[in-house]
């Protein structure tokens, strides 16, 4: 199970962009908070970016089934990076930008 100190610093990082005057913060809307992660899902170190995705999509969705932060449920958005680094750089900026 994942620990509670986890749980809670994920939501205290993502309650930071839910402070008054960053709403029209990417990412942020009146209902959700989308987070993206890029990361390797396949090639030699696709086992730290599986292992990193599953810590994280049970720590969102233990957020979301409390209710979520300030009202608004997290959506998890994930983008193969096969570890490289320009493909990391170019999953960041296209979730970013929409």
């Amino acid at each position: 199970m994942f620990s509670r100190k986890y749980v809670n610093l994920f939501a205290g990082l993502l309650l930071l962009n839910t402070a008054p005057g960053l709403a029209d913060s990417p990412g942020v809307f009146d209902n959700k908070i989308v987070v993206g992660q890029s990361a390797a899902f396949d090639g030699p170190a696709q086992a730290l970016g599986l292992g990193m995705r599953l810590g994280l999509q049970a720590a969102f969705h233990e957020a979301n089934a409390a209710g979520g932060i300030n009202g608004r449920q997290i959506e998890f958005v994930t983008y193969d990076d096969g570890y490289e680094p320009e493909k990391a750089i170019d999953n960041t900026n296209a979730d970013q930008h929409g």
